[in-house]
């Protein structure tokens, strides 16, 4: 963009300077989001609901004003979003598109409506996190009531708009509309053959498992939680954060804080932070969390900085975005290579706890094979049940064909068939994840999007490093050197499809994912 700027139209360059200002605000919002899960006081909820709800309605204000339509249309055509500057380049048509459909999301919804929805989802995550802690799903049924009823409403205000329905992919289910948000143009049609091939495949291989009685017994760190002394939080901390900077998160531009749910949150490429959470009693809770979320930060710090308030300066997709997260949490983070670089770090910590366990005991028991009840703790093999069976909900849900008050009842019966194991409460089933409080209804679908994608990625990598070796050799800066250059760098230069077509040569396919669960779990 630097070359670019030389030469911009002046049109152009007027809307990329509305961006940039919206993008300060949009900064401004998630600093008070990053505030409200770390630090912010209990009883600020109510001043903090007001200032999310002023400074959403303040944006979508200059998202969708007649100074920004108007600036705009002098770009692209608004009904159909083509290009109308003169002499544009590829780049420039490219990015006049993503810009004039964030536009067209922004104009279907009334700003009194993204009051009320920002402030509803701000007080439901608080009630969330207190109905999780007192095991009380009856507290936050009413909020999740109001959060899929406004869901419902804002695919209301899609359907109902000429411009947004000249999109025709996403016409039929309606739940297209809230996955688009999360995975641009993904659609149920494309989801449920996809999701079910999956389905099929993953029973076939946790079956062999199984039957070969291929699940390694339990030996390691599992099997010392009934003893003491526990990973006392200290120790965790310092291992994860060093295992964050051999990845090549850079702590002068993010750091890492505790939450009740992890997450990553970015406010410039050279502002991404993270946080994480740990259990005395589960040495990898703390640590998965904080590789999962730094693989999320990687990719926001790998966004081009020069393209600052533009869509080409943030990440092609949640499903991409899950798969950066996916990949470094599994595919690095639970292999051989990888715990015989840190296990003996890991030893020089907690040596007392370690003490009659050895490297390979500790590896097997991170990647054991069995079915539980909640889904950050899943291994790769079952993970992906939990998201299908929280997808089929979400279309339930925005069908009406399932009540929000019916959802424990729902919840527990779909876990007891899929997954085999009934919920031994509220909190550890239906109220374990934080999304749907804060809106997201549509994004579970990425997490499986994730793994699918990141072993297709894993897949086109090998065919250019020898990634077990980078691993052993503790070279994990060649790995994020190659996902910056093929991936991070382009933001939403590229769709999902189109990004996948140009590193792998073929379109999303379950094959890579499959294949590698069977090497590792059956070869």
């Amino acid at each position: 963009m630097k070359n670019l700027k030389n030469s911009l139209n002046s049109n152009l360059e007027s809307l990329l300077g509305k961006l940039k200002e919206i993008a300060h605000l949009n900064g401004i919002q998630s600093l008070l989001h990053w505030d409200q899960e770390t630090k912010m006081p209990k009883e600020a909820i109510g001043s903090r609901t007001e200032q999310l709800g002023t400074i959403a309605s303040t944006i979508h204000r200059l998202q969708s004003g007649p100074e920004f339509e108007n600036v705009l249309k002098k770009c692209v055509d608004l009904r159909t979003g083509d290009c109308v500057l003169k002499n544009a380049s590829e780049l420039e048509t490219r990015l006049l598109r993503e810009i004039h459909k964030d536009w067209v999301k922004s104009s279907c919804l009334p700003e009194s409506f993204v009051r009320e929805y920002q402030e509803t989802i701000s007080i439901s995550q608080n009630i969330w996190a207190e109905a999780r802690e007192k095991n009380d799903f009856k507290l936050f049924l009413p909020y999740l009531e109001k959060v899929v009823n406004l869901s419902n409403q804002k695919i209301e205000f899609y359907q109902n708009s000429s411009a947004f329905n000249s999109q025709k992919e996403l016409t039929g289910h309606p739940y297209n509309f809230l996955l688009d948000e999360y995975e641009s143009s993904m659609t149920v049609n494309e989801l449920d053959p996809l999701f079910s091939k999956l389905e099929i495949g993953l029973k076939e291989i946790l079956q062999k498992i199984q039957s070969k009685n291929t699940t390694p017994k339990k030996m390691g760190i599992k099997s010392l939680h009934k003893t003491k002394p526990f990973f006392d939080e200290k120790g965790q901390w310092d291992f994860g954060i060093r295992v964050l900077e051999d990845m090549g998160y850079d702590f002068e531009k993010g750091y890492q804080e505790k939450s009740s749910h992890p997450f990553t949150i970015n406010f410039h490429p050279n502002d991404v932070r993270i946080t994480t959470r740990f259990k005395e009693n589960d040495l990898f809770e703390g640590l998965s969390s904080s590789v999962h979320e730094g693989g999320h930060a990687l990719y926001e710090q790998g966004l081009l900085e020069e393209w600052f308030g533009t869509p080409f300066c943030e990440s092609t997709s949640l499903g991409i975005h899950e798969s950066q997260s996916r990949f470094w949490e599994n595919i690095v983070g639970k292999s051989r290579a990888f715990w015989s670089v840190y296990y003996p770090i890991l030893k020089d910590i907690f040596p007392e706890q370690l003490k009659y366990t050895d490297c390979e005991s500790f590896y097997n028991d991170i990647n054991l094979v069995n079915p539980g009840e909640i889904r950050v703790e899943a291994d790769e093999v079952t993970y992906n049940f939990h998201i299908l069976i929280r997808y089929n909900i979400e279309k339930k849900l925005i069908e009406k064909s399932l009540a929000p008050k019916d959802l424990p009842e729902y919840w527990n019966n779909a876990y007891s068939e899929f997954i085999g194991v009934t919920p031994s409460s509220d909190a550890n089933g239906v109220l374990q994840d934080v999304h749907w409080s804060s809106g997201g209804i549509g994004y579970f679908p990425t997490y499986t999007l994730g793994n699918i994608y990141a072993s297709q990625f894993y897949e086109a990598m090998s065919n250019e490093l020898n990634v077990e070796e980078c691993i052993r050799r503790n070279q994990l800066g060649k790995i994020k050197n190659w996902l910056n250059e093929n991936i991070h760098q382009y933001g939403r230069r590229y769709s999902a499809t189109e990004l996948v077509s140009n590193i792998t040569n073929s379109s999303i396919s379950i094959d890579p994912f499959i294949n590698y669960l069977d090497k590792k779990y059956l070869r």
